[in-house]
């Protein structure tokens, strides 16, 4: 079981949903638990980016966060799924990318395929907030 966290909801992002894609439970409820922390009104999760892109053409998340390197959807092909997607309402959502490791390679792909930010695994709420308001 997770500890509680002091509820500092603020309502900016009250009325948002968003979308956190990893592959481990812990890693998704974590980021998740940080996520309502931080104000979000509905947070998914999901295991994969297999997944996750059926969920947001289901239900169109305001950001998502997904991990670089997952199976069998990595993190850069769910971010040219969702850029590439018809519906502009899911091409056009908050992309956060995180990693453990910055190779400048993927992270040029990611740049080049219009990622919003990184995120270094770990990282704490500032630097999600941080990271929220560079596309805001």
């Amino acid at each position: 079981m997770l500890p509680e966290l002091p509820d500092e909801r603020p309502a900016r992002y009250a009325e948002q949903s968003i979308l956190v894609v990893d592959a481990t439970q812990v890693v998704r409820d974590l980021i998740g638990r940080l996520c309502q922390t931080i104000g979000f009104g509905t947070v998914d999760k999901a295991p994969d980016g297999i997944v996750a892109l059926k969920m947001t053409r289901e239900k169109q998340h305001h950001v998502i966060i997904a991990d670089m390197t997952m199976e069998p959807m990595t993190g850069l092909e769910l971010l040219r799924s969702i850029r590439s997607d018809s519906d502009p309402v899911v091409a056009k959502g908050i992309f956060l990318m995180m990693t453990s490791d910055l190779d400048a390679k993927l992270v040029i792909a990611a740049r080049r395929a219009g990622v919003d930010a990184y995120l270094l695994k770990p990282f704490h709420k500032h630097s999600l907030i941080q990271a929220l308001n560079s596309r805001s």
